[in-house]
């Protein structure tokens, strides 16, 4: 009887068994669509507990199955795009970090399901409001070290005052000299000398936009005042020298007559010096202090491109002289059978009051903002931890994970560090479950259970026939 009971025992525990197997492989499934879920895989052990006396010893009777484990299998799962910037994947190994609103002492959570989204407050959140943690910004363009909740501040850029300007133009070679000079009296004067005329866009410190003349006159096509230096080569005598001036309208200037919408104040931005191949030889930039009416007054720094030569006092003579700089193939020349002067490029790093657009993510995890007045920023970057052992993390509802002493501590850092995956923008991590391999286990634990009925029923007739034999 004993033996007929441990049969039942022992059916019973494959039964229990293949319902737990059945339990977890139904799991897996109802979450096929889950983001970033992660498949569960059920481990079994046997169950030795009894021993039987027989004429070669002691032997071992197996009393049945239990489970020993069900792990979490972290293997990647196909990356969907979505479109929607703040919904993130990760590229290989490590988990977003989540803490629950406003309790920076609760345990950290971890997920691989990147649906996140801005909340009123400018939070990163998930779905369930959870806060996601990486580095902020600090304000002056750098991040902060510390590890707290995602937020961005939907406030306005500030604006920046123009500091520097570069020019790049090619001069008409063959543009006449005017000996004279510049006259910034009125707008004919200007025209009549000067032989190129363009307009730049200057922002003052309250970020107010200004409109500025910039002429060019061509004021000698021979130049002596520098003797050729170390490094120069034969024929390369400059005979092309240009000046160069900003005209603003005195109104916009502090000290300036409002009254008079005529008049000007002019800036002497400097003189360029062409070599006989076309190349700028030499330049000198003066930087213009600009008294703007109601904000601080900025020095602009006026820069033409990349010179051959710079002028230096020779150690022993003390005469001037060219030193070799750059190769002068960048920036403003004086080349080709043009008949006008044309303008290559232009910048200046000033911009005006910036209102936040969108807001987009890279491989790196950083939150990048960009503004209407055409700048971007960082804003922050999203934290990536990784652990050792992510199969001994413990499983904390909604696709979220807690560490244990089997997975041992987080090592939380920037993506792309550290073993630590890169972060994908526009896209989210699919379950990992695969169909086919869970129907095939399912096939498995139905064959296993009416199987190990079988032995219950096989066990309870036999116990039934010797019920009868003991009546």
């Amino acid at each position: 009887m004993a033996g007929l009971l441990g049969s039942m025992y022992t059916g019973n525990s494959g039964l229990q068994a293949a319902s737990k197997g059945v339990s977890v492989v139904g799991d897996n499934i109802a979450n096929t669509n889950t983001v970033g879920f992660k498949s569960g895989r059920i481990h079994f052990q046997e169950m030795l507990q009894e021993y039987l006396v027989g004429s070669s010893g002691i032997n071992q009777v197996g009393r049945g199955v239990q489970m020993s484990r069900i792990e979490k299998l972290f293997t990647q799962g196909a990356l969907q795009f979505t479109g929607v910037p703040t919904d993130m994947a990760i590229d290989g190994d490590g988990f977003f970090v989540v803490n629950e609103p406003g309790q920076q002492q609760s345990p950290d959570m971890y997920t691989r399901a990147g649906q996140f989204r801005f909340d009123k407050d400018g939070f990163l959140v998930t779905q369930s409001g959870g806060r996601v943690q990486g580095y902020n910004s600090t304000g002056d363009g750098n991040l902060s070290g510390l590890l707290s909740d995602m937020q961005i501040e939907n406030t306005n850029l500030a604006p920046k005052a123009s500091t520097e300007v570069n020019l790049s133009m090619n001069l008409d070679p063959n543009a006449e000299v005017i000996p004279g000079g510049f006259d910034p009296t009125d707008e004919a004067s200007r025209d009549a000398t000067s032989n190129f005329r363009t307009t730049v866009v200057l922002y003052d410190s309250l970020g107010n936009p200004h409109s500025v003349e910039v002429y060019g006159t061509r004021t000698s096509a021979a130049d002596a005042g520098v003797t050729l230096g170390a490094g120069a080569s034969p024929g390369e005598g400059e005979d092309s020298v240009w000046d160069f001036h900003a005209v603003i309208p005195s109104a916009e200037l502090t000290g300036g007559n409002p009254l008079d919408p005529n008049a000007v104040t002019e800036f002497d931005l400097g003189t360029l010096v062409f070599n006989q191949n076309g190349q700028l030889s030499r330049s000198v930039s003066n930087g213009a202090s600009i008294p703007w009416v109601g904000a601080n007054a900025g020095t602009i720094d006026i820069g033409f491109g990349d010179p051959l030569y710079q002028a230096a006092a020779d150690p022993g003579t003390g005469d001037l002289i060219r030193i070799p700089k750059n190769s002068g193939r960048s920036g403003t020349t004086l080349w080709g059978e043009v008949r006008e002067s044309s303008l290559s490029n232009i910048s200046q790093d000033g911009y005006g009051t910036g209102v936040l657009q969108n807001v987009t993510v890279d491989g790196n995890g950083f939150v990048t903002g960009a503004y209407n007045n055409g700048q971007s920023q960082i804003l922050g970057q999203v934290a990536i931890a990784r652990f050792n052992d992510p199969t001994g993390l413990t499983s904390n509802g909604g696709n979220n994970f807690l560490q244990s002493n089997s997975s041992g501590e987080p090592i939380v850092g920037a993506p792309r560090t550290g073993s630590r995956g890169g972060v994908v923008s526009g896209s989210l991590e699919a379950s990992n479950v695969e169909l086919s391999e869970e129907f095939i286990q399912l096939i498995s634990y139905q064959r296993a259970f009416q199987a190990n009925s079988r032995t219950i029923q096989t066990a309870d007739g036999l116990m039934q026939e010797v019920f009868q034999i003991l009546r």
